[in-house]
């Protein structure tokens, strides 16, 4: 029995070691070498229902507290001024960089800031999906065939969230990065920037393509999302290592979908249940 209780320990030791994904803030600062911006909870897909559901609830919950949490510290990460225009990409595809992209710039919305959400996914677009709205037209149609500036006024759509503006992927081209390498990327982004207060890109993951790079030619910060317990703390690294080799600022990492093990604080449930479920705690 005391036998087997050691080797049982050592192998649940072994197994730790060897473990390279990343689950809590200390992976993300010891095994990446980057700064935390916070953990998004795992929660269940619903069908037909918006990706932003959980911040428009009047109902506060963990998952809405967790992006206006992240909200938050993308702004302390930017100490000498908030950054204007992120990218927000992820090592490879379903770690739900979409998901955080779209629910920061609710966030950021809610904040009282005007927002415009850019779908750069050109092969790969969700943006459409998790706001409900049409993808018949947008970026790529401007990039391949724009003239000025002013047709982005009938390609951007609004939503149902105040302040926020969306721009689709829209007809999902034969050539995307030959479109991202076109002078009307710059010219989206000073037109963007001249009408809102902030610029979210959702762009593509960083393997095996390269499409973001192009955006941070124009774009200098990001925010990195990695999905709790799946990929393997080297290849983040490599990806990290190439955006800031690009010239891009890395504000930090989100971990996306953590189980409630993997939360920054021990005490974050008991918060949650706390001062957030009960309406009298949270008014005092």
């Amino acid at each position: 029995l005391f036998g087997g209780l050691v080797l049982g320990m050592v192998i649940a030791y072994l197994l730790d070691m060897l473990d390279q994904s990343i689950r809590t803030q200390k992976d993300v600062e010891e095994k990446i070498g980057l700064p935390f911006l916070g953990s998004i909870p795992l929660t269940s897909a619903r069908a037909g229902k918006p990706a932003h559901e959980s911040l428009m609830s009047p109902e506060p919950s963990l998952t809405s507290e967790s992006f206006r949490n992240l909200r938050t510290m993308v702004d302390f990460a930017g100490m000498a001024g908030k950054a204007q225009k992120i990218l927000v990409t992820s090592s490879v595809q379903e770690e739900g960089k979409s998901y955080i992209a779209s629910n920061l710039a609710v966030a950021l919305a809610q904040h009282g800031e005007t927002v415009l959400l850019i779908d750069g996914d050109l092969r790969r677009p969700k943006i459409h999906k998790n706001f409900m709205l049409s993808a018949k037209r947008g970026l790529s149609d401007f990039l391949a065939t724009g003239a000025k500036v002013e047709e982005l006024d009938t390609l951007v759509q609004s939503t149902e969230v105040p302040n926020l503006k969306v721009l689709v992927c829209g007809t999902r081209p034969p050539n995307p990065s030959e479109l991202l390498n076109t002078p009307r990327v710059p010219a989206l982004l000073a037109w963007a920037k001249e009408h809102f207060d902030r610029v979210v890109i959702d762009c593509t993951p960083m393997f095996p393509i390269n499409d973001t790079l192009l955006w941070g030619r124009h774009v200098s910060s990001a925010v990195f999302v990695c999905r709790y317990g799946q990929t393997r703390a080297p290849l983040i690294k490599n990806a990290c290592q190439k955006i800031q080799t690009g010239g891009i600022q890395i504000l930090g990492v989100s971990l996306n979908a953590a189980k409630t093990g993997g939360l920054s604080y021990t005490d974050h449930h008991y918060y949650y249940q706390q001062y957030i479920e009960d309406p009298k705690q949270a008014a005092k």
